[in-house]
């Protein structure tokens, strides 16, 4: 008789990361509603860092709370994990959205991010983005430097809608007054967003979206969760340095540099560097997020 050897079952990483989030959404709902945005991230920051000790992985903290002297955890270049198998770069946020959140609004999310080592990266000096992002029916149809309206066209055709059924998710912030003029100029609709940047950009990268685009500035960290979830749900983002004259840009063992300051030199396409530079490789990409809302059909934990 022929003994079998029995395989260990291969574990999961990602059902991991949910536990992580949970446990950063639930310590930071119960500040909900109070005023205080500090102590809302600071009890996510705690919780996150307690439950991301007992996750099965060897990682560094790329995107995280701050440098080592600035954030007492989750700074970037921490070590995360039980120190075993993968080995990977981490991106947190453990509240996106705390004003939000701290005023009892919908839209805040705790959200974690995962890619094979070396893969994750932005220069320290890139603190905001100018921003497009569209779900799997848009792929391949924007494009950064093209004008909005050309843009909204272009997304119309390809989801086979007029311009007066599109609609664009913008952050509300007065440095976006000129966008959302060209917006509605073309004929489209706004959703202004208080706050929220990787909610919002995720939400228009999703199919069947309410929103069908998100333009704008954000922050650069933000941009990182960000393009994890767009090369997961195999939706479209471009992003580009705003208000920089040159940027280094480090695509896995690559690095490129992009000369804003001249015409010829194209944006960092998030698909293309995927695609071409295996900037965060499909097959070892992990992401977590979990939105915080109010139930009023369960109470709140103790």
């Amino acid at each position: 008789m022929t003994q079998r050897t029995r395989q260990p079952i291969e574990r999961n990483v990602a059902m991991e990361l949910v536990r992580v989030t949970e446990a950063a959404a639930m310590s930071a709902a119960r500040h909900m509603g109070l005023g205080d945005k500090e102590m809302v991230d600071q009890a996510a920051v705690d919780a996150m860092r307690h439950t991301l000790d007992g996750v099965s992985m060897d990682g560094i903290v790329v995107i995280g709370e701050g440098e080592k002297d600035e954030a007492p955890m989750l700074y970037i270049g921490e070590q995360i994990g039980d120190g075993s198998d993968p080995k990977v770069d981490i991106a947190v946020d453990p509240i996106d959205g705390t004003t939000l959140l701290s005023k009892g609004m919908p839209g805040a999310i705790a959200t974690i991010a995962l890619s094979a080592r070396g893969t994750m990266h932005v220069p320290a000096d890139i603190f905001y983005m100018d921003k497009i992002a569209v779900g799997p029916g848009a792929a391949g149809v924007i494009d950064i430097e093209a004008p909005v309206e050309t843009n909204l066209a272009n997304i119309g055709k390809a989801l086979g809608r007029k311009m007066g059924e599109i609609t664009v998710a913008v952050l509300d912030r007065p440095r976006h007054e000129d966008l959302l003029k060209q917006i509605r100029g073309a004929g489209a609709r706004v959703k202004l967003v208080p706050d929220g940047d990787i909610a919002t950009v995720i939400q228009a990268a999703l199919p069947d979206s309410p929103i069908q685009a998100a333009m704008g500035i954000g922050g650069s960290p933000e941009g990182v969760h960000e393009q994890t979830g767009i090369v997961l749900i195999h939706a479209d983002a471009r992003l580009e340095p705003a208000g920089l004259v040159s940027a280094i840009v480090v695509v896995g063992t690559q690095t490129i540099r992009h000369d804003f300051s001249t015409i010829d030199d194209r944006p960092v396409s998030v698909r293309q560097l995927q695609r071409q530079n295996s900037r965060i490789p499909l097959g070892n990409v992990g992401i977590s997020r979990l939105r915080i809302k109010r139930s009023y059909s369960l109470p709140l934990p103790a």
